[in-house]
This record gives structure tokens, C-alpha cells and sequence, in this order.
């Protein structure tokens, strides 16, 4: 959680380029390196092109371009294009390229701002909300690290897409600057359906947005009515932990009603009255993937605005606490993370490992050997001859015992390899999927690259998919961070086809290898489970779900709130009971692999070292659930969007299980590798009411499925 400028830094947001034309990137002028990074580019009235392509150098150094974008006409008479691109190196520089009828120019270089360290984490603000950057302090750890908060406007979003906000940790929006325009929103919404944390602050605000009929509507947890008054704080100073009363004022404070919430709603973490059902006052629930903490105030307005407790009240929304990591920790986060553990996993394969160093210490003895004395002892006189004879058969010797050592310890034939993830939302049938791939180059080649969801086994439709280069993280050597990159053996400018799913001329040396990552969504209309599952008065699952996939699922785990059903293999059509069998372990536990030995419970610490892809992918799944970095000593990094403890937490159930590929990856060439035919399949099931075919069923009561 490292920031790197101070809170609300003052930072240009424009870039002058020559010829009028300036360049906005990331939002507030803040960006993140390994980020998607949205970089909008202006041009005045009288300038003329067509297209638009801007260049940023990966961790290599090597230019990476983005696919052309068509220019659109401002209101003001001139032309604005956005493109996505991730920043692969920390000094912040770009290539703006601009083409029109007549081809291409030049590209024109552009220095933006610093980004933020890939480790960094950021909230981003829209809205005049003091109490975030107040709350964000409490979280200091013990080296002063904290997240970083930028406030923006809707001004400084391009609303393209939800790359947008691709570096963002948490996103928080006031309700009085709802409702936001129709592209932000559906950029916003698109980021947390497949993963983001939204924190929605909405109380007085709700009036005006039922008037307008607003879409922000949909990011409450029921359908909201009317404002009711508060007669009493108490629950909210409580909630809050407040040292000090919320100020009176002249205007009685009022809270939003809402519409009873239905079954498996989420969490509420607090409301008005004796039970949690009967005014709610904070709610985090599912959307999706994702998450959003509703809180039934504007912070950002009335008695609120400068009240203390403001700053905890924000936090205890936000769903974060404070880390005590320390220095070691810190290091130990900025060198590896979760994903980078996982492109070590990715970057392996038969028959390539490292030379032994002995052997190579031993072959530069013998060559310094041959160059001295040997060649001096026959050059020496009286002949003075044989040395440049020597010279020269050492030289060749030793080439072709090198290539000998390489050819002995380096495949000589083409090698690929794969891991992933498969999500499936069975209640809004949102389907999501990542993929890491590593090729191993036998000769010196130019590639083209493209991923798609596989689609053999449960079609996608209506998506988009991204692909980039994986690195190392951090500052580690070959990341993002390090101030010396990583020098490439096959440097050459490379750039996206059409789209970011498809990359052209990506070079590759001989006896090398390369990793790429690729991100995709989409809607299904398959049912992947069907069943109905009901929370029991001990917190655990009764119920049943059947599988409807058309394949079988091994090594299954089911995860509910803190507890883990270990289900084994699950074939197309075969049910499954959690009330039968020995029951379920604690899910840290079990994620933990601890064991009971004695009266104590025993378990080793997680291997920093894991090669294992599906051991990985399993521990970052539950990271949070399973005791974060107090139990990996690592960051998930970009996994963190893939980590599903936030809705255990929201009261979804979570089935994994082993199946076939869920991303295809394809190259111009006809090679064949090893790669992995298998992904982890997760599927986020609903508690209280019925899943897939038994959507149908009638809920259960509001009492029965409160978490």
C-alpha cells in the first residue's frame, strides 16, 4: 500500500505538444505503472488527422504501439481521440503517432508525469470528499505507507471504457455528482461487474436520482422510497467508533428507506434499530464480481463534512484496515507478488533450466588458459608461429562448446505453456476469464499473438479481450519499477492489430522465452450450476447444487463464509450435498493446509517458492479469506482482482474446480507446445433462493438468509 506523492498532489492533468495537440493521461494527471492507462489526445479546431496510435515502452524497453483510433469532433470544432496502453517502465514517457489521409507523421514524444509504483495502492474519488484523504492516514503502517487518494471529475474521465480505471484499488463516488454521464457510468459499472470495489455514498442525494430515474439506483443493495428522519445518531457514532458526537444542526438529518432487501442481498453492517434488517445504514453486497459498499449518507455535505468521525465511518465502508507489514514486508512485496509467483510458474519448460554455474566458471578457466599462457608459450620464440594457430582453434573450440552446453541445457523445438481462471456469476450469468502464457522460442522469430475465450465449452458473447506482456514486479529485475530495464535479445518496436486482443511482429530471440497475459469478459446464456443453497443456524450450507456442464470438474472445494467443503470430482449431471459426507474444515485452515496433531493445529508456511499454477491460483483465490500476507508474507497484485473473499464476505458461496481451457491462444505460426489444457473454474452461487434452472424457486425469508 505505497504512495508515492502526496494525497491530492497538485498535478497537471494536460500535456502541450507541438501544434496545439495535448495529452491527458490516467485520470487528475495520475497513472500506474502495469496499469491499463487510458491516454486521451486533443487537437484544436483547424488541425486535421484521422487516426490516432501512441507508443509506450514495455519492461524490455521495447515500444509497444496501440491499435489505431478514429478521431471524433468535439463540441468546440475539434478532434479527441482515447486509447488504452499499459506503462511497462517508471519515467513516464510516450510516443503520440497521428495519421490522415496522406499516412502516418512522426510520432512526437511526450514526458507525463511520474506514474505510481506498480505495489502502489489508489482510491480514486469523485467528489469533494475531505474525509477520504483524512481516512486514508489512519491506514499508515509502520513506514509511513499508505494508499494514495486522487479526486477527480468527470471531466478528467474519458468514459471508453472500463479500462479506465484499471489502476484504480477502490473507487469511491458521492452521490452529488450523480447522476454521472451515460459513458462514465457504463465504464464505472463494466470495472466493478468484473472485479473493482466501489464505495457509493448516497443518502439526501437518492432524491434527485429517483427523480431522474438515474442508473446509479441500481449500486443500492433494494429499491429505495422515500427519506425518512433519523431521530437518533447513536447508531451511527457507534458504527463509526467516534470519539465525538455528530454535530447538531438546524435541519434534522434523514436517511434513505429502502424496499425490504431480498434473499442474499449481502452483508449489512449496520442499521437503525435492534435487528439489521430494520433501517439499514451501511451495506456491502455483490455486484457481479465485484463489490459495493453502500453508505446512506452524502460525507460529503451537512453535519458530515468536517465531523471526525467521518474518517472511520469512510473506512469501515471502504472495507480496508491498517497494515503493520514493516520494511521486511514492504521489500518482500515490492520484489514478488502473488501474479509474478504465477509467471514463474508460467515460465517453465521441459528440458530449459539455468546452466550450472560450476560448469560455466569451469569452461571461462579453460579459455583464459587457452589465451595465456598457452598461446604465449607458442608464440614465444623461436618460432613465434603457433600462437595465432592456437588463438584461433581456442576461439572456434570454445564456440562450439558453447553451443554444445546450450543445445545440452536449452530446448532446441518450440514450447508453450499455460494457467488460468474461468469465473461464472450462475445468477447474472456474467462469465469473466485470465490467462497467462509463456512461449519458448527455438529460433529467432516475429510473431503474431491473439487471445478468445475458448467458447467450445460455455459460450461467451458480448465481451472484450485484452492481451499485454507479463513481467516480473516491482522493482525485481525485469519489472515494471526497476530503473534499469530489462535488456530484450530481440529489441524491436512491436504493436496491437486491430483491437487489444491481437499483437503483430512480437520478436522473440533463439533460446528465449516470453510471457503475455490476457483478460476477458462476457454474458452466457448456459446454465454452468443449478440448485438452491440456504444458510443453517451454525453458519454453514444446506442445500444442493448439480453440475450442468457439459464436462466434469475435479478437485472441488466449496467456500462459505469461513468454512471449506471438500468435494473431490464433480461429473456433468452428479449432485452434491453438503449435508452429507464429514462436513466442512475452517477455510483458512484448510487453505493453510494445517492439520490437527494432538490438542494443536499444525501447518507449514506458504512456500514463496510455489511452482504449483493451481496451488497459486487457489491461495490467491481466498488470499484475504485465508489471512493474507500474515499467511503468504505476499501481495496478490494483479491477481488482487481475482481474489473472491469479498463476496464470502457478502454472503456468496464459491465452488472451484479443475476443467479444460477457458482462453485460447493463437499464433500465425504452426507450432505445437505442451500447452496446458486445463484452467481453474470458479463459480459465485447465491445463498437464500435458487440458482440456474431453480432461479424459479421462491426465496427463503429474509430471517433464514441473513449472514
Amino acid at each position: 500500500m505505497q504512495t508515492a506523492v502526496a494525497d491530492d498532489a497538485e498535478r497537471s492533468s494536460e500535456f502541450s505538444v507541438s501544434g496545439g495537440l495535448t495529452v491527458s493521461a490516467g485520470f487528475a494527471g495520475l497513472t500506474k505503472t502495469a496499469a491499463w492507462t487510458p491516454i486521451r489526445v486533443r487537437l484544436p479546431a483547424g488541425e486535421s488527422a484521422t487516426r490516432l496510435r501512441v507508443w509506450a515502452a514495455d519492461t524490455e524497453d521495447q515500444p509497444v504501439g496501440s491499435p489505431w483510433q478514429d478521431f471524433t469532433t468535439t463540441a468546440a470544432g475539434g478532434l479527441e481521440a482515447t486509447v488504452h496502453i499499459r506503462l511497462g517502465r517508471p519515467d513516464g514517457q510516450l510516443a503520440v503517432e497521428l495519421a490522415d489521409a496522406d499516412g502516418s507523421r512522426a510520432p512526437q514524444t511526450v514526458d507525463i508525469a511520474a506514474p505510481l509504483p506498480q505495489s502502489a495502492s489508489l482510491v480514486l474519488v469523485l467528489g469533494d470528499l475531505a474525509a477520504a484523504s483524512r481516512g486514508v492516514r489512519l491506514l499508515e503502517d509502520d513506514d509511513g505507507w499508505r494508499p494514495t487518494v486522487v479526486t477527480a471529475t468527470v471531466d478528467d474521465l474519458p468514459g471508453s471504457s472500463s479500462l479506465d480505471f484499471d489502476a484504480a484499488d477502490a473507487v469511491v463516488v458521492c452521490g452529488s455528482v450523480c447522476p454521472l454521464p451515460e459513458p462514465v457510468f457504463k465504464a464505472l459499472d463494466g470495472w466493478v461487474r468484473d472485479g473493482g470495489r466501489l464505495v457509493f455514498l448516497a443518502g439526501d442525494s437518492l432524491e434527485k436520482l429517483a427523480a431522474a430515474d438515474a442508473p446509479e439506483l441500481g449500486w443500492l443493495p433494494g429499491r429505495f422510497e422515500r427519506l425518512v428522519p433519523l431521530r437518533s445518531t447513536a447508531a451511527i457514532e457507534t458504527f463509526a467508533r467516534a470519539s465525538r458526537p455528530l454535530p447538531a444542526t438546524n435541519d434534522r438529518l434523514q436517511m434513505p428507506l429502502l424496499a425490504p432487501l431480498p434473499a442474499g442481498a449481502g452483508t449489512t453492517l449496520a442499521a437503525v434499530g435492534p435487528t439489521l434488517a430494520d433501517l439499514p445504514l451501511a451495506v456491502r453486497f455483490p455486484h457481479d464480481f465485484g463489490t459495493i459498499g453502500w453508505l446512506a449518507f452524502d460525507l460529503d455535505q451537512g453535519a458530515f463534512e468536517n465531523w471526525p468521525g467521518s474518517d472511520s465511518l469512510f473506512l469501515a465502508v471502504l472495507g480496508r484496515e491498517r497494515t503493520r507489514a514493516g520494511r521486511s514486508g514492504e521489500t518482500r512485496r515490492d520484489l514478488l507478488d502473488m501474479s509474478g509467483q504465477l509467471r514463474r510458474s508460467v515460465d517453465q519448460f521441459t528440458g530449459v533450466r539455468p546452466v550450472p554455474f560450476e560448469l560455466i566458471g569451469l569452461l571461462a578457466i579453460l579459455f583464459v588458459t587457452s589465451l595465456y599462457p598457452l598461446s604465449w608459450w607458442l608464440a614465444k620464440p623461436p618460432s613465434g608461429r603457433g600462437g595465432w594457430i592456437a588463438l584461433a582453434v581456442a576461439i572456434v573450440a570454445f564456440t562450439l562448446l558453447a553451443s554444445t552446453v546450450g543445445d545440452r541445457w536449452k530446448a532446441s523445438e518450440w514450447q508453450s505453456t499455460a494457467a488460468g481462471l474461468v469465473d461464472v456469476d450462475v445468477s447474472s450469468h456474467r462469465v469473466r476469464g485470465f490467462s497467462m502464457t509463456g512461449f519458448w522460442a527455438s529460433e529467432n522469430t516475429a510473431i503474431a499473438l491473439s487471445a478468445e475465450p475458448a467458447g467450445d465449452q460455455l459460450p461467451v458473447q458480448d465481451g472484450q479481450t485484452v492481451i499485454s506482456w507479463a513481467a516480473s514486479t516491482g522493482r525485481s529485475f525485469g519489472g515494471p519499477d526497476t530503473l534499469v530495464p530489462h535488456a530484450s535479445l530481440a529489441a524491436a518496436p512491436y504493436s496491437y492489430a486491430d483491437s487489444l486482443s491481437a499483437l503483430e511482429k512480437v520478436p522473440l530471440a533463439i533460446a528465449t522465452s516470453g510471457t503475455w497475459q490476457a483478460a476477458w469478459n462476457g454474458q452466457t446464456t448456459e446454465n454452468a450450476l443449478s440448485g438452491r443453497f440456504e444458510r443453517t443456524a451454525e453458519g454453514t450450507l444446506r442445500g444442493e447444487l448439480i453440475n450442468e456442464l457439459p464436462f466434469p470438474l475435479e478437485d472441488c472445494l466449496l467456500a462459505y463464509a469461513g468454512w471449506l467443503y471438500e468435494i473431490g470430482p464433480l461429473a456433468s449431471g452428479e449432485r452434491f450435498d453438503p449435508s452429507r459426507g464429514r462436513g466442512p474444515r475452517s477455510l483458512s485452515g484448510a487453505i493453510a493446509r494445517r492439520e490437527a496433531v494432538g490438542e494443536r493445529e499444525q501447518g507449514g508456511r506458504y512456500d514463496t517458492a510455489e511452482r504449483d499454477a493451481d496451488r497459486i491460483l487457489v491461495v490467491a483465490s481466498f488470499h484475504e479469506a485465508a489471512g493474507g500476507r500474515s499467511y503468504t508474507s505476499l501481495e496478490t497484485g494483479l491477481l488482487g482482482r481475482y481474489d473472491l473473499s469479498d463476496l464470502l464476505q457478502s454472503g456468496r458461496a464459491v465452488l472451484i474446480g479443475r476443467g479444460p481451457r477457458g482462453t485460447t491462444w493463437t499464433t500465425d505460426q504452426d507450432r505445437k507446445g505442451d500447452e496446458d489444457p486445463h484452467a481453474l473454474w470458479r463459480f459465485v452461487l447465491p445463498v437464500g433462493r435458487g440458482f440456474g434452472s431453480s432461479s424459479t424457486d421462491h426465496p427463503t425469508s429474509e430471517a433464514e438468509a441473513s449472514p
